[in-house]
């Protein structure tokens, strides 16, 4: 078996690594363990200098896949013997790998790991901030339907007009009929008219009711 690695000289030292690190897991029973092992990943570029100043895509793939793993660990952790106490500890594992992440698809993939967490916890505020953090990294319909789900639970007149603002913003972007578009554009205006009226915001009441009336237009 060859010599595990002392220091970092390149990205590949780091990815040889991780693979110490996953095989090494693959025979340990105890999550502790296991979180033993990938956290030396972590601790083998926050280490060196070298590592930790490079900004290279295997580098950075490296360290997703680590907090990532390490996140979806305290989560086993918290099943396993200690309920809602290690989730603190897998969002912020999470929230590290994504910082790291390199696509829409990665980062879709950690979000809704946090957003499961959130919803566990009832925890409304990081569950709303979550949602709409995943909504847009999704594609347009998702995001339409995500932000008038968030202004359908909003707290106040605020929010709720400042999720429908969201949702308008997508319309146009759907792969839809123009009719489809009108009718959501007249649909989600007519919320904020309403909003807005109550709120005595002419200046937004003018500006929403100009679409709204340019959507009815076309519709009738």
């Amino acid at each position: 078996m060859p010599k595990p690695l002392r220091s970092f000289k390149n990205e590949s030292d780091l990815l040889k690594k991780y693979r110490e690190a996953v095989e090494r897991a693959k025979y340990l029973s105890d999550i502790d363990d296991k979180l033993l092992s990938y956290n030396e990943v972590i601790n083998f570029c926050a280490d060196s200098k070298k590592c930790a100043k490079t900004d290279s895509v295997k580098r950075n793939q490296v360290l997703f896949w680590t907090y990532n793993q390490l996140g979806d660990l305290f989560l086993q952790k918290n099943a396993a013997d200690a309920p809602k106490n290690m989730y603190v500890y897998a969002v912020q594992y999470f929230q590290n790998a994504l910082n790291f992440a390199r696509s829409g698809e990665e980062e879709r993939e950690v979000l809704q790991k946090m957003l499961d967490v959130y919803g566990a916890l009832n925890d409304e505020y990081n569950y709303k901030k979550t949602f709409e953090a995943l909504a847009l990294v999704s594609d347009d319909v998702f995001r339409r339907q995500a932000f008038l789900a968030l202004a359908d639970s909003a707290r106040d007149l605020y929010q709720e007009a400042y999720y429908l603002e969201k949702a308008l913003n997508y319309i146009d972007k759907e792969n839809m009929t123009l009719l489809e578009k009108c009718k959501d554009n007249f649909d989600i205006c007519a919320r904020l008219l309403e909003i807005y009226q109550a709120l005595g915001n002419e200046k937004s009441e003018a500006r929403i009711r100009q679409i709204k009336d340019e959507a009815e237009k076309i519709l009738n």
